[in-house]
């Protein structure tokens, strides 16, 4: 509706922890974890690909959807069983990434979603990807 809900930023400087930061819960219309970014531009899609950062999302592009993190909430759940019909799921390789991939596939599949999972290479993640695989990882 051409407001801003929430916002989130990251320190590419490496000099500050935490290096994500959101918006303070007090400037925020809907909480950063109620949402998926990507939404607008996934309106009329059957399938999406969710992932964890909205770099990796900006990478992929229209119908790539990130949970801001690799956890995610029951709202954010809701929206892709209300929305979508088949979820691609591609988190990034690390063993924390791997347990909460198989908790949301698990909880997408419950609600009669159709999940894939895409296996990254190890140690890469979908916003490491060069063009061809991004087209492979589409197909």
């Amino acid at each position: 509706q051409g407001r801003l809900v929430t916002y989130q930023c990251r320190d590419w400087t490496g000099k500050n922890d935490p290096k994500y930061m959101a918006a303070h819960p007090s400037q925020e219309a809907i909480p950063i974890k109620d949402i998926l970014y990507g939404m607008d531009k996934a309106d009329g899609l059957d399938k999406v690909i969710l992932v964890e950062g909205v770099t990796d999302a900006w990478r992929i592009g229209v119908g790539a959807l990130a949970c801001f993190g690799i956890k995610y909430r029951p709202p954010q759940v809701r929206l892709l069983v209300k929305k979508f019909k088949q979820v691609v799921v591609a988190f990034d390789t690390e063993p924390q990434a791997k347990i909460q991939a198989k908790k949301i596939i698990r909880e997408l599949r419950t609600e009669g979603i159709a999940v894939e999972v895409i296996r990254l290479p190890k140690g890469r993640d979908p916003a490491d990807l060069n063009q061809e695989e991004i087209k492979g990882l589409l197909r």
